[in-house]
């Protein structure tokens, strides 16, 4: 084919070379890239592995309004001020976390955990809304089911389940937050800078509408999500708040890395609950 022939089919396929062909060009691209990573995200955000447990002794499965059922681990303490409602990250279930559960009630907590939709014994597909109704459920099923106060429920997210701990935070009037080695949104742990407009589970808007207490606890040496995640939701929040940047500690070994610290902050921070709740009631009586 001749020269002129060649640029003339070049023309009818990327059509004339120009600022505003490239511009319009970038543009196409970009939408296609953010559509994708829209699609996506949530195959990379939640990893369920084959189930390590099965229903149980202290597990059982509660109802979700669409007629699915996800699993619960149900630890109570009789002699506890305060109830932890756990939210576990993308790629452990309730068997995974069992340990670190009677941990807490060991300690003087009653302790619940769910798993999200396509994790252990649960039915359906994981996803960030579906995992956000999730925990809404989980957290109804403890006051409606349970008896269990709002104002005596501390909600703990780790990783992935800091997104989910976060959303529940905000619209309920619970007693305190923990958030174990949380993200600002989830692709910004890929991306770093924003480069699209929509992100799943934007921790750092969710992170302005809390109105409880706040804990923020990050390994200084994570190299899955790096502490500066931690450090900018920390800064965003505007609650009584606390913080731990554990050294030594990657993202998955907080509690490892320094257990005495790991339960003595969480004990500070249930004492500093209590201490608010205190001061607000003597301010309502007076």
């Amino acid at each position: 084919m001749n020269e002129s022939g060649t640029g003339t089919w070049c023309r009818w396929l990327i059509g004339e070379i120009s600022w505003r062909r490239m511009m319009i060009s970038f543009l196409e691209i970009y939408i296609a890239v953010a559509v994708l990573a829209w699609l996506f995200a949530d195959r990379l955000i939640f990893q369920p592995q084959p189930s390590s447990y099965r229903e149980g002794g202290d597990i059982t499965r509660i109802p979700l309004p669409n007629g699915q059922n996800i699993g619960l681990l149900a630890l109570p303490n009789q002699a506890a001020a305060y109830t932890i409602l756990y939210c576990h990250g993308n790629a452990e279930d309730l068997g995974d976390i069992h340990p670190v559960m009677q941990m807490l009630r060991d300690r003087g907590f009653s302790a619940y955990a769910l798993d999200y939709r396509g994790y252990g014994i649960s039915d359906g597909r994981a996803g960030s809304k579906a995992a956000c109704e999730d925990g809404e459920a989980a957290l109804k099923h403890l006051v409606t089911e349970r008896g269990i106060p709002l104002n005596r429920i501390i909600l703990h997210g780790r990783s992935v389940g800091a997104g989910i701990a976060l959303h529940l935070a905000a619209r309920n009037k619970v007693a305190g937050l923990i958030l174990e080695s949380p993200f600002v949104t989830a692709f910004r742990v890929r991306t770093v800078i924003p480069i699209v407009p929509i992100y799943k589970l934007r921790n750092n808007r969710r992170i302005r509408e809390i109105s409880c207490p706040l804990l923020v606890m990050h390994g200084e040496n994570d190299t899955i999500i790096p502490t500066w995640h931690g450090r900018e939701l920390y800064n965003l929040a505007t609650v009584p708040k606390r913080c731990w940047w554990v050294p030594g500690a990657n993202h998955n070994d907080i509690l490892m890395t320094d257990e005495p610290g790991y339960w003595a902050h969480i004990t500070e921070f249930r004492d500093l609950i209590a201490s608010d709740t205190e001061t607000t009631t003597s301010a309502i009586r007076l």
